[in-house]
């Protein structure tokens, strides 16, 4: 497994953690099909969530939040779709939102978790 591949998995962790702690039921991990990915798959309030997970080991380049860019949400809505249809639901009938959780894992520090809900609204990207 590369360092890359292991502090997602880290921050993946972390994050799964973090949303059990805030009423999640987290229904999947790392849900992939060839046009985009999610890294976990969650529910609360009857909605399902959508959310995405960026680690950084430092914010040399921006924080964590930043590095989601619009390309990475293209390719979730993509995801998104799939999932949905893979259960047999319409997706466009479907309450569903994305959030963004960025965890910066400083070394020898306790890790920075920031946590946007519903952080991009449909038609946005």
């Amino acid at each position: 497994m590369t360092p890359k591949r292991e502090l997602g998995d880290f921050g993946e962790g972390l994050a799964e953690d973090f949303l059990r702690q805030k009423g999640y039921k987290i229904l999947q991990r790392n849900f992939r099909v060839p046009k985009g990915e999610i890294d976990i798959i969650a529910e609360k309030d009857e909605k399902t969530i959508f959310i995405e997970v960026k680690t950084r080991q430092s914010n040399t380049f921006g924080n964590a939040i930043e590095g989601v860019g619009s390309q990475k949400i293209n390719r979730m809505y993509k995801a998104i779709d799939a999932y949905f249809r893979a259960q047999y639901k319409d997706p466009d009938e479907e309450p569903f939102q994305i959030d963004i959780v960025g965890i910066t894992a400083f070394p020898h520090k306790t890790p920075s978790i920031v946590h946007i809900e519903n952080a991009v609204e449909f038609g946005d990207y």
